[in-house]
């Protein structure tokens, strides 16, 4: 788990308030949100997938690889955040 000069987690080019597990459902989702928006316009901006190729899907699987490289490294904390975004993610 890597954490930046202001304490906040760090997941990739994301960053996670220090203290996020402590936050309501409500504040989780705006910050959940932001992260998928931001990572939605990485995978536009610097991917180029096809037309055919499903951003959700293609962030779902990218989520999934992640949570299994940190669960490796037992950064709970990190996990609980990616698992949290796929939960909002995949939400209808």
């Amino acid at each position: 788990m890597k954490k930046n000069s202001s304490n906040n987690l760090k997941l990739g080019f994301l960053e996670i308030p220090e203290d996020y597990t402590q936050f309501k459902e409500e504040e989780k989702n705006l910050i959940l949100d932001k992260m998928i928006d931001l990572s939605i316009e990485l995978i536009d901006k610097e991917l180029l997938l096809k037309p055919e190729v499903n951003r959700i899907d293609y962030l779902n699987f990218s989520l999934d690889r992640v949570l299994d490289y940190y669960e490796k490294k037992e950064s709970y904390e990190l996990c609980q955040v990616i698992a949290d975004l796929k939960k909002r993610l995949n939400e209808e």
